[in-house]
C-alpha cells in the first residue's frame, strides 16, 4: 500500500507552487482582465499661461488614460510660433527616457522609449507625466503650443490580437499663452500664473466619450458626448483639409450635429474640436469619416437600419435617430414612428429629414427606470432600442458611460488564472485536514 503524504509535506508542495506563480506574475507582468484597446486624451500642462518677454515657460506633456495600457513608445510634434517662442530644452519623467528630440522651423520632434529599467513597455493607467517642453519669450503676442495631430502617437500594445500596436490618442489638448509686459513678474517655470488654469480643473480630463454618426444620402446626424460640458464644432469636408465649419448651438455634455446637403455616395471627413466654457482651451479628436448612402430604397430591412438614442442615459429627454435601408443599402422613403413599448416615456416630438428620422422621447417618472422602444413602418417592426431614465443624475458633472471594451482573458493568464484556483482549493483541503488531526 502507498503511503500518503504527510501534512507538512503537501504544505511545503503548495508553498512551492504558490511563489512560482507569484515570481512568474512579477517575471511576466501578466494582466488578468484587459480591455481590447484603451483610449487616452494628450494634453499640454497648463492649458494657459501668462508671461513677461524674455522669461522661461514649461509646459509638461501629459495623458489621461483610461484603463491599464502596455505602452512601447510615444512620439509627439509639438508646433509653436518661432516669432514668439524660442525652443530651449525636453525633459523626460521616468519611466521613459529620451531617444530624441530636435527641434527645427517651429516644430519640436520628440520620441520617447520606456527606460531600460523597465524593459521595453511599461504598463500604465490614469494621468501620466511624460516630460516637459521649455521654451523661452522672446517677444509679446498670443503664444500657442499644439500638437501636430497626424504625427503624433502613444504607441500602446494590443495583447488580445497576437499581439497588435495602436495609437492610443482619441483626443488632443493645447496650451495657448498670452506674452505682454503688463502680466506683471515674470513667474517660475513651475507656477501656475492665471486664474483660467485654476478655475479649469477638469478640462484637462476631458473626454470625447461618443462619436457616433447616423447617415442617409444626403444627410447626417453625429451624437456626441462628452465627459464634462463643453462647446463643439465640428471641421469637415471631402478631403483631409477639412474646409468646412460646423458650430454646436450651446455647451451641454451631448450635442446632436446636423449634416445637410450632402452627396449621396460620397466619403465625408471630420474633426471635432471640444472647447472649454470660457473658450480658452480646447481639444481636438482624430479625423474620422463615413459615407453617405444610395438614394432610391423603399421597403425599410430590419437589418440595415440604423437607430442611435443621445444620451443612452437620461434624466427627462433623449432623442431617437434613425436611418432606415432597404436590403440593398438604399435609403428608404418609408415613413418611421416610434413606439415606448415597455416603462413610463411618451414621444412628444417625431421630424423626418432628408432621410433621418429624429423623435424626442421624455419621462416624467422620478425612480430610475428603463424604457425599450419599438422603431416601426407602419405595423412593421423596423428596429429597436433602449433606454434609461435615471433623475438623479441631474446634478451629475460626468455622464454614465460604459467600459471602452469587452474584457478579455488570454489564454495565458487563463490557465495562470486555473492554477491559482486549483491552488486555494488544495490550501482549503490542508486547512481542513489539519483542523481534524489532533
Amino acid at each position: 500500500m502507498k503511503r500518503a503524504l504527510s501534512s507538512r509535506a503537501v504544505f511545503i508542495i503548495l508553498s512551492f507552487i504558490t511563489a512560482v506563480l507569484l515570481f512568474g506574475s512579477m517575471v511576466l507582468q501578466n494582466v488578468y482582465f484587459k480591455a481590447d484597446q484603451v483610449d487616452s486624451s494628450l494634453f499640454i500642462s497648463p492649458t494657459t499661461f501668462s508671461r513677461k518677454p524674455n522669461s522661461n515657460v514649461t509646459l509638461q506633456v501629459k495623458a489621461n488614460i483610461q484603463g491599464a495600457a502596455v505602452i512601447a513608445g510615444a512620439q509627439f510634434y509639438l508646433e509653436y510660433d518661432q516669432s514668439l517662442l524660442e525652443f530651449s530644452e525636453t525633459t523626460t519623467t521616468p519611466p521613459f527616457t529620451s531617444l530624441q528630440s530636435v527641434a527645427d522651423e517651429g516644430v519640436v520632434a520628440w520620441t520617447l522609449l520606456p527606460s531600460t529599467e523597465f524593459g521595453t513597455t511599461v504598463q500604465l493607467s490614469g494621468e501620466v507625466t511624460f516630460g516637459s517642453v521649455a521654451f523661452k519669450t522672446i517677444a509679446e503676442g498670443q503664444a500657442t503650443v499644439r500638437f501636430r495631430q497626424s504625427d503624433s502617437s502613444i504607441t500602446a500594445i494590443d495583447s488580445s490580437r497576437s499581439p497588435a500596436l495602436y495609437n492610443a490618442i482619441v483626443s488632443i489638448q493645447d496650451s495657448s499663452g498670452i506674452i505682454s509686459e503688463r502680466n506683471g513678474e515674470a513667474a517660475k517655470p513651475t507656477e501656475t500664473l492665471t486664474k483660467s488654469a485654476e478655475v479649469l480643473p477638469t478640462f484637462s480630463a476631458q473626454k470625447v466619450l461618443r462619436n457616433e454618426p447616423v447617415v442617409s444620402d444626403v444627410a447626417a446626424k453625429l451624437l456626441v458626448s462628452l465627459k464634462y460640458v463643453g462647446g463643439i464644432s465640428v471641421r469637415f469636408g471631402t478631403t483631409s483639409d477639412l474646409p468646412l465649419t460646423i458650430e454646436a448651438s450651446e455647451l451641454s455634455q451631448h450635442h446632436l450635429i446636423d449634416f445637410s446637403a450632402l452627396e449621396p455616395e460620397t466619403r465625408y471627413y471630420y474633426q471635432l474640436i471640444v472647447y472649454s466654457e470660457d473658450k480658452k482651451t480646447s481639444l481636438k479628436t482624430q479625423t474620422k469619416s463615413f459615407v453617405t448612402s444610395s438614394a432610391g430604397g423603399r421597403i425599410a430591412d430590419q437589418k440595415l437600419t440604423s437607430v442611435a438614442v443621445l444620451p443612452e442615459v437620461a434624466t427627462k429627454t433623449a432623442k431617437v435617430v434613425i436611418a432606415a435601408r432597404d436590403d440593398q443599402g438604399k435609403v428608404s422613403s418609408e415613413q418611421l414612428t416610434v413606439v415606448p413599448v415597455s416603462g413610463s416615456a411618451q414621444v412628444i416630438e417625431q421630424r423626418a429629414l432628408n432621410g433621418i428620422t429624429v423623435a424626442t422621447v421624455s419621462s416624467t417618472i422620478t425612480t430610475n427606470q428603463s424604457v425599450d422602444l419599438s422603431v416601426r413602418a407602419g405595423e412593421r417592426e423596423v428596429a429597436q432600442a433602449k433606454l434609461t431614465f435615471d433623475p438623479s443624475i441631474a446634478d451629475h458633472t460626468e455622464p454614465m458611460y460604459k467600459f471602452p471594451g469587452p474584457i478579455q482573458i488570454t489564454p495565458n493568464n487563463a490557465a495562470l488564472l486555473f492554477l491559482v484556483a486549483a491552488g486555494m482549493i488544495l490550501f482549503g483541503m490542508l486547512f481542513i485536514r489539519l483542523a481534524r488531526s489532533k
